[in-house]
């Protein structure tokens, strides 16, 4: 992965009122000045943003957030990266847990709609990881690695697996896996037992052409089609 700075901006909900709002800012801090996390007051009328706090964690290249629950992934160089957990409450983050993803250079990160499930995309190593969290936010284990094999068409890029993202549908139904590295997208269905909800062991592949690199995937509003950001 290019080693650059990399922002992501998660929103509380807006009120028709509101103002001001947080801004939470994901970067790499390997070889660089960067603390990890940055938390702005965001001016949704002016688009100014103040700095209110930091929190040091190590390359949270990529957030995301559920409620009052900050999720990183932390892309260690050259070594098993990490998922961190934080609680966020007047403007501080407070460090939960963190736990090893099961390959190299997580990229992205997301929360089940019900805010009970974690999936992570392993890039270097072509896997996709599933995690359960508990009411409190904390990871509670690592329940599932999906590891890819094969490779693509360009012997640069696509020398091997390279998962990308993981996205859950809207209703929680599916979770989608894009690999760069086969120019794949899987689908699996999500089941639910209780209030516990888990992986099918199969998933449906789809194949973009031929050295196209899928990254990410971008629904229409009516959820019945959807579109693939390739390289």
């Amino acid at each position: 992965m290019k080693k650059a700075f990399i922002y992501l901006m998660t929103f509380l909900p807006l009120a028709s009122f509101a103002q001001q709002i947080p801004m939470f800012v994901g970067t790499y801090t390997n070889k660089t000045e960067s603390k990890g996390i940055y938390i702005y007051n965001f001016d949704t009328k002016t688009g100014e943003a103040t700095l209110v706090s930091t929190q040091e964690s190590k390359d949270p290249s990529f957030l995301a957030r559920n409620n009052n629950f900050i999720y990183a992934v932390n892309e260690l160089p050259n070594q098993e990266g990490t998922v961190s957990a934080f609680s966020f409450k007047e403007g501080q983050l407070t460090f939960l847990n963190s736990l090893p993803t099961g390959g190299e250079s997580p990229c992205f990160v997301e929360v089940h709609p019900k805010g009970n499930l974690l999936a992570v995309a392993n890039y270097t190593d072509g896997s996709a990881a599933l995690f359960d969290l508990e009411t409190n936010g904390v990871l509670s284990k690592r329940n599932r690695l999906i590891q890819h094999e094969g490779k693509g068409v360009d012997p640069v890029r696509q020398e091997k697996p390279h998962v990308h993202s993981t996205f859950f549908s809207s209703k929680g139904d599916r979770l989608y896996v894009q690999d760069l590295g086969l120019d794949q997208i899987s689908v699996f269905p999500v089941n639910k037992s209780g209030t516990a909800y888990s992986l099918a062991e199969e998933s449906e592949d789809f194949f973009t052409p031929a050295g196209g690199g899928p990254r990410h995937i971008a629904f229409d509003k009516r959820k019945n089609f959807f579109t693939s950001y390739w390289k």
